[in-house]
């Protein structure tokens, strides 16, 4: 695993860090002085395309704004010490400004592929990736770290490019033991020679100096772990067969 940045770097699922899962590694990363910048794209599949849109989901009393920040407050962090940029009012030049003074960086999307067209219609990675505090990001920003990722449609197998904070290693930060997510597990492994962090839900990792943490129900595979992998592939399709919905056990 290559690590190019000497920030902190957190992947999670979702907004739920600040569960006993999580709760007793993190706490170190965090003061109730720390300095939060949330930057925000998108909701559900959809880009917030606009000024109206993302107002709906991010501004304070918006959809979205209390599940982003309650985390961040079971931290000791204060709400005033918690600012969201606006990628339709604020300037890079005014992002720039924010991180200069923050301690942390919280990426929020739901969709990896747009995130990253986001990112450089907006001219701001550069400032992402020279961010040098902690970052965290939930489950579709996680993969943006990346120097190359996966599309989230199977069919397509051409890679997107990443910021290239992170490489050498594979990110599957939906896990469930299902037929699709065995079968990029083996992929990975197989055609592209890496590494795979997952996590599900209630998962995550830190990433810091060449050194990672696992958090909750995360874990790590590689070439060895290939004949324990397809024998669970198996079984999902066995299931998958018999009960439908993927393979699912809880089908």
């Amino acid at each position: 695993m290559a690590i190019i940045t000497s920030m902190v770097n957190i992947l999670v699922n979702d907004t739920n860090f600040d569960a006993n899962w999580a709760y007793p590694s993190l706490n170190e990363y965090f003061t109730k002085d720390s300095k939060v910048v949330v930057v925000p794209f998108m909701h559900s599949d959809e880009y917030s395309s606009d000024e109206e849109e993302w107002d709906y989901y991010f501004k304070k009393g918006g959809k979205i704004y209390e599940k982003i920040v309650a985390p961040f407050k079971n931290y000791g962090i204060k709400e005033k010490n918690i600012t969201f940029f606006h990628l339709f009012k604020d300037s890079s030049t005014a992002l720039e400004t924010l991180l200069n003074d923050a301690d942390v960086l919280y990426l929020y999307a739901s969709q990896s592929e747009s995130m990253m067209q986001n990112i450089v219609d907006a001219g701001i990675g550069r400032l992402l990736v020279q961010f040098d505090g902690v970052m965290i990001c939930n489950h579709a920003a996680s993969h943006v770290l990346l120097e190359h990722f996966d599309s989230p449609y199977e069919w397509e197998e051409e890679e997107i490019d990443g910021l290239g904070l992170l490489s050498d290693f594979a990110l599957m930060s939906d896990y469930v033991e299902d037929v699709q997510h065995l079968r990029r597990l083996i992929r990975n492994i197989e055609e592209k020679g890496r590494a795979v962090f997952a996590f599900g839900k209630d998962g995550g990792v830190v990433i810091h100096h060449g050194h990672y943490e696992l958090l909750g129900n995360a874990f790590t595979v590689s070439f060895d772990d290939l004949d324990a992998i397809y024998r669970a592939y198996e079984d999902a399709k066995s299931r998958y067969e018999y009960y439908g919905s993927n393979g699912l056990w809880d089908e």
